[in-house]
């Protein structure tokens, strides 16, 4: 099949309703090209203060958990029934530093990425086109730019966000006062209080360029990069991409996350890099946040396995006949020790629990081995 251009995709676009949304592009690109080719080199040229270093490191990192822990897990996937006030006054005012919407509004349409995932209503999908570059490029950055003909549908999500909390309709109608006010009057507030003026606050206006220029582009890569790059475990098009730690441990084990939307971590084993879990496990110890939702390894494990072998049985049917037998006793091998560690008494909790993770590793060393060689087929 020959690939879509990008024209062609935006005539497609137009044909199925999207819009474009004309506010959102401007603001988007003016917010990239200033905070990158204006902002900060500004800022290099000029020296940077330890306190402006501070200030927008500060910001960066309280935008970016404000995605990853609360509109994310704890709104959008409620890893977690019970959220403090003060949880969510922190979420939303990150939310607006992080210049995303409001959380409802961002949730509602990450609700549908989950139930649609790889569809037309699927908001973020890179599978939308069967040009990769062109892909990447919608979920990167252009879904952000159109009006979606199924607004209504995410609509729907954030009507029932705001019922399950109604502190969000109340950041949702004081969106953009709080946007004027914790981006424009807040840098030079604090620039003529404590640092010596009008040149100060612009100073600090241009680290809010920088910061939310670089949020976007990272937070936007949990939609492009880890639905391309990586391993794929499963039918979505969600991939674990190890190596990417940028978002915080949304990307380096998204199809684990698609998977298990609500469990609070991405990710079972303790290595797996996840600050944001790891957040919400202080946030639970200092009853900030109620019982986090957990699944056992055990059922992470097994599931998983159980997915990626669909889909490779799927995606080289014709290759599958000869792995079947062996494959399918190994399979029954490790559930048989997944069920062993569940009766185990107390005594013979840690041998069962290797022998389980013997039992794992050999049948996952066995898929892997057969989605390579179907690969150089």
């Amino acid at each position: 099949m020959k690939k879509q251009t990008l024209s062609q995709f935006m005539a497609e676009l137009k044909q199925e309703g999207f819009r474009l949304n004309f506010i959102n592009t401007i603001i988007l690109t003016a917010i990239f090209y200033i905070g990158f080719f204006v902002a900060f080199p500004y800022l290099i040229t000029t020296g940077i203060s330890t306190f402006e270093a501070i200030y927008g490191t500060g910001l960066l990192f309280w935008a970016l958990f404000s995605v990853t822990v609360y509109m994310h897990r704890l709104v959008a996937h409620k890893c977690s029934k019970h959220i403090a006030m003060p949880v969510h006054i922190w979420g939303n005012l990150g939310s607006v530093f992080a210049l995303q919407s409001d959380t409802a509004t961002w949730a509602g349409r990450h609700i549908t990425h989950h139930a649609k995932e790889d569809t037309k209503e699927d908001p973020y999908s890179p599978m939308r086109s069967n040009n990769i570059v062109v892909g990447a490029m919608w979920s990167h950055f252009l879904t952000h730019m159109f009006d979606s003909p199924h607004e209504g549908r995410y609509d729907k999500n954030s009507a029932i966000l705001h019922k399950r909390h109604p502190i969000l309709r109340f950041f949702a109608r004081f969106y953009v006062p709080l946007l004027v006010v914790q981006h424009i009057a807040l840098p030079f507030a604090i620039g003529y209080a404590f640092l010596g003026g009008f040149e100060a606050g612009l100073r600090l206006f241009a680290i809010h360029f920088c910061f939310v220029a670089l949020l976007h582009q990272i937070t936007w890569t949990v939609n492009s990069v880890t639905h391309i790059f990586g391993q794929q475990m499963g039918k979505c098009s969600a991939k674990n991409a190890w190596w990417y730690f940028a978002p915080m441990g949304e990307g380096n084990y998204h199809s684990g996350h698609h998977m298990f939307p609500a469990h609070y971590r991405n990710g079972s084993p303790w290595y797996i890099f996840d600050p944001s879990g790891w957040m919400l496990w202080c946030f639970e110890k200092f009853g900030w946040v109620g019982k986090l939702n957990r699944k056992p390894r055990y059922e992470i494990q097994s599931r998983t396995l159980q997915n990626y072998q669909l889909y490779l049985q799927n995606r080289y049917p014709e290759l599958w006949a000869d792995w079947q037998l062996k494959t399918e006793e190994m399979r029954a091998a490790f559930e048989s020790k997944v069920q062993a560690f569940k009766e185990a008494s107390h005594e013979r909790t840690t041998e069962a629990k290797k022998e389980m993770r013997i039992a794992y590793k050999q049948l996952l060393a066995r898929l892997n081995a057969f989605n390579k060689a179907s690969q150089a087929a």
